[in-house]
């Protein structure tokens, strides 16, 4: 059995819902250190993992490792219930999810679901990547405004370029019919950016569709950090208090 309290229901219920739109189900992975979400997507052009320390939990009582698997569909369902402030519980025993949702001042309002679980695995593991490209910003703010730009004109892609001389980072979107979006970010001068390196130049382009699908965690997370390598998988780290969302994209390469 594992029991654990988290003391923010709207962060659980934004990244349950962002996760719905990446992949159908998602690993449970507990262990006596951390919580973990992780799933690649159908199509193999994206993974996601959510790294939840104990640190973060009001209450943690830990008695065995599980991995197991729930539908993101349905998480998102339970979790359409929670309210601003309200607290979580979560508790596995054998193959079940017990969710409750509760004010705690009022803790005799508890509402609880209980979902199936189902035996799952994941063999897919990112591999630790040297790239080429790394930029540290805070808050994500900038995320979101980059792909709003782009999207405002119809593209379908992002492309991102970073130039290790100029110490500037172009993200710069085309439709088909010859509509162009570009966002210029200088890396010296930027009050968004935190930390940077750029040590070699590099060009890559990914889907807008997939990076359309985390702006939500943007919103809630503190801080984030991108890195990519030429026609590399684009690495996408937001970090909410501890908890950790990277979202992996793969390029596109035609």
């Amino acid at each position: 059995m594992w029991r654990a309290i988290y003391p923010e229901a709207y962060i659980l219920k934004t990244i349950f819902s962002v996760l719905s739109k990446i992949v159908d189900d998602v690993l449970i992975e507990v262990s006596e250190e951390a919580l973990v979400l992780r799933r690649i997507d159908n199509a193999r052009a994206a993974y996601v993992q959510v790294d939840f320390p104990v640190s973060e939990f009001n209450i943690w009582q830990f008695e065995a490792n599980y991995t197991v698997g729930a539908s993101t569909s349905m998480l998102m369902k339970v979790f359409k219930n929670a309210k601003r402030y309200d607290y979580v519980e979560l508790m596995i025993d054998n193959d079940e999810l017990s969710i409750a949702l509760y004010n705690p001042q009022y803790r005799t309002d508890a509402r609880r679901f209980v979902i199936k679980l189902f035996n799952a695995d994941e063999t897919f593991q990112i591999k630790e990547l040297s790239n080429d490209v790394r930029v540290d910003f805070a808050p994500p703010r900038l995320y979101i405004d980059i792909i709003k730009g782009a999207n405002s004109i119809g593209a379908e892609k992002l492309k991102i370029i970073a130039n290790a001389e100029a110490r500037t980072i172009r993200f710069l979107a085309q439709t088909e019919e010859g509509e162009k979006y570009e966002y210029l970010l200088d890396l010296e001068k930027s009050w968004y950016v935190t930390l940077y390196e750029i040590r070699n130049d590099a060009e890559s382009e990914y889907s807008l569709e997939y990076l359309n699908k985390v702006t939500n965690i943007a919103k809630i997370a503190k801080a984030a950090t991108i890195e990519f390598s030429k026609k590399m998988p684009l690495i996408l780290n937001f970090m909410i208090s501890q908890i950790r969302f990277q979202y992996v994209v793969a390029p596109r390469l035609l």
